[in-house]
């Protein structure tokens, strides 16, 4: 697989579709290590991004538990055993991510995680404060207190919450995501 699948190199995938579909502007959403990219790609092609909708997203390296788990394998262990193990572990624990985890390629899951880890400079942190498009930050309500949710809004990115779900909002809450995003999209300009 020589595809760059560092967060940078998904960033500029999603410019280059972004660009060949004729979408002058988006309004973008990123999940979790997925709002590391879709900082990324505000950061190198801010032009592209309308708006910044991040849920819980890695804002600093270092990554989160699972992916510092996946990059504390080798590559080839974590192809060989790691992804069917987690995959297992997964279907007890949280099958929803399971699934997620089923579809995806483990060689990009761990170059992703590997990515994530060591992070980027300047930081997603400091590109997203640095940043004039209007930017939310989504806490699920269960990962609340937590320090982000004073800090951001010193440099200007809105915070919201959605009540009665953790990091995997969308499943743990649909309706209360929906109602988040409309919030987020109506209060655009």
């Amino acid at each position: 697989m020589d595809d760059d699948l560092s967060i940078w190199g998904l960033a500029r995938y999603v410019a280059d579709v972004l660009q060949a579909e004729g979408i002058p502007q988006a309004i973008v959403l990123g999940h979790s290590m997925g709002g590391s990219v879709a900082v990324s790609l505000a950061m190198g092609c801010p032009g592209l991004v309308a708006a910044l909708i991040l849920t819980e997203s890695n804002l600093d390296p270092g990554g989160g538990t699972w992916s510092c788990r996946i990059a504390g394998m080798s590559e080839a262990e974590f192809v060989a055993h790691g992804y069917a193990d987690l995959i297992a572990e997964q279907q007890r624990d949280c099958p929803t991510w399971a699934h997620t985890l089923a579809i995806s390629s483990p060689v990009a899951l761990h170059r992703e995680a590997t990515s994530l880890i060591e992070g980027t400079s300047p930081t997603w942190r400091d590109g997203l404060y640095g940043m004039t498009c209007p930017r939310f930050y989504v806490f699920g309500d269960r990962n609340l207190p937590d320090v982000d949710a004073d800090e951001l809004p010193r440099h200007g990115v809105e915070v919201l919450a959605v009540i009665n779900a953790g990091h995997n909002m969308v499943y743990d809450n649909p309706e209360g995501f929906a109602d988040m995003m409309s919030r987020c999209l109506c209060s655009l300009p």
